[in-house]
């Protein structure tokens, strides 16, 4: 079992690529492992997915035996344990920006085909 995070990501999400962004951005190269997860084939239908995330969403955290399941805990997680100590945003916006009416990847889903 890695003592690593393990984040769960698919490259053409938005918010799996917010959460990538905040890893590359606190962490060095190797202190994460990354898993891709294909939305397009449904890999986060699967039932060993499932349990991770029951939401079936991305991005996926797996740290210290939990489970962060959305774009805000995953990078509040990073947040909390990077080194390099950051300024937290207003906690006010960033729950209007992560409203699920305001989803960026609403433009994919709607385009693939």
């Amino acid at each position: 079992m890695s003592t690593k995070p393990i984040l769960y990501v698919f490259g053409v999400s938005v918010w799996s690529a917010a959460a990538e962004l905040a890893a590359a951005e606190l962490f060095s190269e190797g202190d994460i492992e990354y898993k891709t997860v294909n939305l397009m084939e449904g890999e986060n239908f699967a039932p060993s997915f499932i349990k991770k995330n029951p939401n079936a969403t991305l991005p996926t955290l797996e740290a210290e035996g939990q489970f962060y399941t959305s774009t805000l805990e995953v990078t509040s997680y990073f947040v909390k344990k990077a080194s390099t100590k950051v300024k937290s945003a207003n906690p006010e916006l960033i729950e209007i920006l992560h409203a699920d009416n305001l989803d960026p990847n609403t433009a994919l889903l709607l385009f693939v085909r």
